[in-house]
């Protein structure tokens, strides 16, 4: 397969990965063949599973989950190849910033984003452009861990402290945010539809 045909591919697979995005499971390692039916899936119909040989690997093993009308799980896409944490997996409760982990745990997929078109997905979808930051610097409570889609004159965020997701195409072509390390009163973004609002202190 030829570097352009393989981009193609890798597209699509990305697009119906995010068309399916209900609730991302980040499990232990060492669980390769979870079936959703052992897990904390709540009410969730789709389920995405991610798992890795050991707590340290970077790489790790992504596989997609849809539960059926009579209970029983199936599988709409095969195993993918995947890469977390530069020093792999650690509890969500014991994360901390900079540190290279991903956290472990059952998380819900809340709203998605990317810097391509929505690929088909019903779930909360913003096309971001070349305003759009990723913050996560701890002066800023309010808008840590928030896509913020501009910096305002107010805000306390530094761009140093902030990820532009125009500087990132490939990694940001599609992304999703999880309930982990959000604000108290907020889901990862205050968008609505094609607007959004500056998060700042008060």
């Amino acid at each position: 397969m030829t570097s352009r045909a393989l981009s193609r591919a890798m597209s699509r697979t990305c697009a119906a990965l995010v068309s399916l995005l209900r609730l991302s499971t980040l499990v232990q390692p060492a669980q390769a063949a979870v079936v959703p039916g052992r897990l904390r899936t709540f009410d969730s119909r789709q389920v995405i599973v991610v798992t890795s040989s050991s707590w340290t690997t970077s790489y790790a093993k992504l596989q997609t989950w849809e539960r059926r009308s009579d209970g029983a799980w199936i599988k709409p896409f095969g195993e993918m190849s995947a890469r977390i944490g530069r020093n792999g997996f650690i509890l969500g409760t014991s994360r901390k910033q900079n540190s290279g982990t991903t956290p472990a745990g059952n998380y819900r997929i809340r709203k998605t984003f990317g810097q391509s078109s929505n690929p088909g997905t019903k779930m909360p979808y913003r096309n971001a452009d070349s305003n759009d930051y990723w913050v996560y610097d701890p002066r800023d409570p309010k808008t840590y861990n928030v896509l913020q889609p501009y910096q305002s004159p107010y805000a306390y965020w530094r761009t140093a402290e902030a990820e532009r997701l125009a500087a990132y195409s490939t990694q940001y072509k599609y992304a999703a945010i999880i309930s982990y390390s959000l604000p108290a009163t907020c889901t990862g973004t205050r968008w609505q539809g094609s607007t959004a609002r500056q998060l700042r202190p008060m």
